[in-house]
């Protein structure tokens, strides 16, 4: 075999085969990596939306109350019977209110009288 410049060259000793081959491969394998890579994304990113999913609030409630229907009624019955309660409390307040005349010192409730203070109750 002869080269371009016409001196002779050995069969087998052409380095740029090896070379091609070499990067061929490199490049192959950078192909796979980012295959790989893309794929790892996939599965992470819908992973993810699903633990996100279990962990909302507001879904775990919803499936709850599919698994467990006497859960969701007692929660509800549980948030009606706190709302009651809040409302008797609110009241109670308004009824136990310092009325005009009155003083509330140390617990105790005291009303003004003609010549000084008389305690009427706690408050």
């Amino acid at each position: 075999m002869t080269n371009e410049d016409g001196s002779k060259q050995e069969p087998g000793s052409d380095n740029s085969l090896v070379w091609k081959i070499a990067g061929g491969i490199v490049l192959g394998l950078m192909l796979w990596n980012l295959i790989q890579v893309w794929q790892y994304n996939r599965v992470m990113k819908a992973h993810n939306a699903a633990i996100e999913r279990l962990f909302n609030p507001a879904e775990q409630r919803r499936l709850a109350a599919e698994r467990f229907p006497q859960f969701e009624q007692a929660r509800q019955e549980n948030a009606r019977k706190q709302e009651a309660q809040r409302v008797d409390r609110s009241r109670a307040v308004e009824a136990t209110a310092i009325q005009p005349g009155q003083r509330c010192i140390s617990g105790q409730r005291f009303e003004r009288v003609v010549n000084g203070w008389e305690q009427v109750g706690s408050c």
